[in-house]
């Protein structure tokens, strides 16, 4: 058992698991100031690493990593102000991301990275199940079903943080175990 897991917290950002949301994890890193609200919801439910920059990996880093009961998550969070948010399937050609008309379908693209990273860093625990999910912040949804495109879910932060906290096959000790290593073998 790590020493880190069992330690007291008297402040979020003293706890190895949490770092301070807003404060980019290295030097040119965009500053995470959207996702508070998201992350507040988070931490209640799930392990949370924030802004994870891997050591070793090119591009940027992963917003949020979310371990809960449910498993892993690779969370994207990104704001944007009352616009629709949908999946734009066409009769010949790929489905695209549509976020107001524009195309964010490359968005899905880094989630693929992210997950591929993931996957690598939990290839010794095949029975934790890892998710990927983009967290748009004041979009407007379709008020029935589930985005998904390419195995990602596109969700609201408040479903997102009811998936996250849903039961799954980890009990909460495994989760924090899980936890534990991915901040031990992303951090370096």
């Amino acid at each position: 058992m790590n020493g880190y897991a069992d330690a007291p917290t008297p402040a979020a950002a003293a706890h190895p698991l949490r770092t301070r949301v807003g404060a980019p994890a290295r030097p040119g890193a965009r500053p995470a100031a959207e996702p508070r609200h998201l992350a507040a919801m988070l931490e209640r439910s799930a392990f949370l690493l924030h802004d994870v920059a891997p050591a070793g990996a090119a591009g940027p880093s992963i917003d949020h990593v979310a371990v809960g009961t449910s498993g892993v998550w690779v969370i994207a969070s990104r704001p944007i102000a009352l616009k629709r948010v949908r999946i734009h399937r066409p009769l010949f050609g790929p489905s695209t991301l549509r976020v107001g008309g524009d195309d964010h379908t490359a968005l899905l693209d880094l989630l693929d990275r992210q997950r591929t990273l993931l996957c690598g860093a939990l290839a010794d625990l095949p029975h934790v199940p890892l998710h990927t999910a983009l967290s748009f912040t004041g979009g407007q949804f379709p008020l029935l079903g589930t985005l998904t495109l390419g195995g990602h879910v596109i969700l609201r932060p408040t479903e997102l943080a009811k998936r996250v906290a849903a039961r799954g096959p980890l009990r909460r000790s495994e989760s924090r175990e899980v936890a534990g290593l991915l901040h031990e073998r992303l951090a370096g």
